[in-house]
């Protein structure tokens, strides 16, 4: 029924499980309020102390009201999360591990990414959860989670822009795993190149391996600078930067450079980089890739609209993983039935 030929993996957002989300004023605001219920409370019961045998009956009556037990819990709950908030931002009161992610219309709500592997016949062969907010992260955990369900090496790999990057580039290439992932301004390139548009974009340069420099649109020749190689931050960079020798002179310097001499920055991965496009530019690339769109994705629509799963019900992320695979279990037992159901039937024509 699942086999690891192509495999196609994809990420969807699923709401955490209550919109109790503020920033530190606004739980320093709430708190306030706990606080000023809870002195009421007392008060109220400083002034019925009189009729507290006929309030209390046979219990003993030195119980917390229950008002005040539950304002309690949620104040000390409360200043947990404010001890917890070091860096800013807002928290989830009821998950603290869902992260306010940016969904598809541009909406920013308390999620939890969810990632599936999914194979060509759309059964699901490797869920997760994660709290990244990118899914460029997740790649080769899904792959190896697949092999490991799978008990078998992949074939081929399918997954969108969202899953590259040059780390990923060069994970794969160690792999040797068949892999068609465009990078986030693949779309970009093949329009400029099929169009036309911005003749002067670093695109359009031709790189020459052999003797170390770009050749520009107008024939005029960048030779290497400098390297620049950073391994901390957030930014990690390992470019070669190329610069123009002619570029003074050149009538069309206008519309190329505002700089004294037009520069190029070249990934010392490009290579990967560049190979991947040329494999997602041929026929067989592009009916390769159109896979993706009715295997990975046709799990996530199910799950989401047909069965109605856009809200987490429980919180943190090791149940929320937990209640996502199950909803995963039930969608391929689903499938199991109808295979049976439909291998009967024919079984019946025979």
């Amino acid at each position: 029924m699942a086999s690891a030929g192509t495999i196609a993996i994809d990420g969807s957002k699923l709401a955490a499980s209550t919109r109790r989300s503020k920033d530190s004023e606004g739980y320093e605001e709430w708190l306030q309020r706990i606080e000023a219920e809870i002195a009421d409370i007392l008060a109220e019961a400083d002034r019925t102390d009189a009729t507290e045998d006929e309030a209390y009956g046979d219990r003993r009556g030195d119980e917390l009201p229950e008002g005040i037990v539950k304002r309690e819990d949620l104040k000390r709950r409360i200043e947990e999360v404010m001890r917890d908030m070091k860096g800013g931002g807002k928290t989830n009161l009821t998950d603290p591990d869902a992260r306010f992610i940016k969904e598809r219309h541009g909406v920013v709500n308390p999620s939890h990414n969810c990632q599936l592997a999914v194979t060509e016949g759309q059964v699901i062969v490797g869920p997760d959860v994660t709290t990244h907010a990118v899914d460029r992260h997740e790649l080769a955990g899904m792959i190896e989670q697949a092999e490991r369900n799978l008990e078998q090496d992949l074939e081929q790999v399918i997954a969108d822009s969202g899953y590259a990057s040059y780390e990923n580039c060069e994970y794969l290439a160690g792999r040797k795993t068949e892999a068609y992932t465009p990078d986030q301004f693949f779309v970009q390139m093949r329009k400029r190149s099929e169009g036309g548009k911005e003749p002067y974009h670093k695109d359009n340069a031709t790189s020459k391996r052999e003797r170390d420099c770009y050749i520009c649109p107008e024939g005029k020749v960048l030779l290497q600078k400098k390297r620049r190689i950073s391994h901390v931050g957030k930014v990690k960079r390992k470019q070669i930067i190329y610069r123009g020798m002619d570029c003074e002179d050149c009538p069309t310097k206008k519309l190329c450079t505002k700089q004294k001499a037009r520069t190029v920055a070249r990934e010392l991965r490009e290579d990967l980089l560049e190979e991947m496009r040329a494999k997602l530019l041929t026929e067989d690339g592009r009916r390769v890739y159109r896979k993706r769109m009715h295997t990975a994705e046709a799990p996530f629509g199910h799950l989401k609209h047909n069965l109605g799963y856009k809200t987490f019900l429980l919180g943190s992320t090791e149940k929320v993983r937990a209640e996502f695979k199950l909803m995963c279990i039930g969608y391929n037992l689903a499938k199991i039935w109808r295979l049976i159901r439909k291998r009967g039937e024919e079984e019946l024509h025979i």
